[in-house]
């Protein structure tokens, strides 16, 4: 999928997606998953599945600002932007055939609904740099998630297993989990009970519980976790 800007809009605490080919190009081109969070029309009743907006945690958007700072993965859309305007004054675009408002049924009528404020301009948006926004990104769970995210893998909520985050070998859509990932510091002592619960649940639910500890110069050291039922 071509690459294209990608406006996050912050809320409070909240980093907020609402276009959905914006939301495609962070799935498929940064490997960047977050989580739906909207009500779907049609289904208003449940909460199992959810629609737009996607919302992003800080890591996540910091992983995007520090990318976008050291120079990579850098969008294409302006020229391909720049293309479609060409094509549009050289009068090349097909004519579509006027239909009367009246000629339709209530009923196949489409009213379009804007995703994004349609009265804002570029300066109604503060443009922020990894720099600016590094005071509030969790020291411990950040590099944590940049250097799994750097060695390819997909990552998201852990929540509801009671860890930091959920590790997958590929796209969530076609993989399960493979890991259980517990950030720390490299100084924090654990809990025997706490280390023999991770693991028991690791087993129960087939994935590897993965201890992330991280020192004072945010270097990570991984130490997997395996409950042995035998002994």
């Amino acid at each position: 999928m071509a690459e294209i800007p990608i406006w996050v809009e912050k809320f409070s605490d909240a980093f907020l997606v609402w276009n959905l080919e914006e939301v495609k190009s962070l799935r498929e081109n940064y490997r960047i998953v977050g989580s739906f969070v909207g009500c779907l029309s049609q289904c208003t009743q449940q909460n199992y599945q959810l629609g737009l907006p996607l919302m992003l945690s800080s890591v996540e958007v910091g992983l995007l600002l520090k990318n976008e700072d050291e120079g990579k993965d850098k969008p294409d859309a302006v020229v391909e932007q720049s293309s479609v305007t060409g094509a549009e004054s050289d009068g090349d675009i097909d004519a579509t055939r006027i239909v009367e408002p009246d000629s339709l049924p209530l009923k196949n009528l489409i009213v379009p609904i804007a995703n994004r404020n349609p009265f804002a301009t570029d300066e109604f948006y503060d443009e922020m740099s990894f720099n600016d926004f590094l005071p509030s990104i969790d020291r411990v769970r950040f590099p944590v998630f940049t250097d799994l995210h750097n060695r390819g893998y997909y990552i998201t909520s852990g929540l509801k297993f009671g860890c930091d985050y959920l590790l997958y070998p590929g796209d969530p859509l076609a993989f399960h989990a493979s890991h259980l990932v517990h950030c720390a510091k490299r100084s924090k002592q654990f809990r025997a009970r706490d280390l023999l619960s991770w693991c028991r649940l690791g087993t129960q639910v087939k994935k590897i519980v993965l201890l992330c500890s991280v020192d004072d110069e945010s270097n990570v050291a991984y130490t997997s976790l395996k409950w042995d039922h035998t002994s």
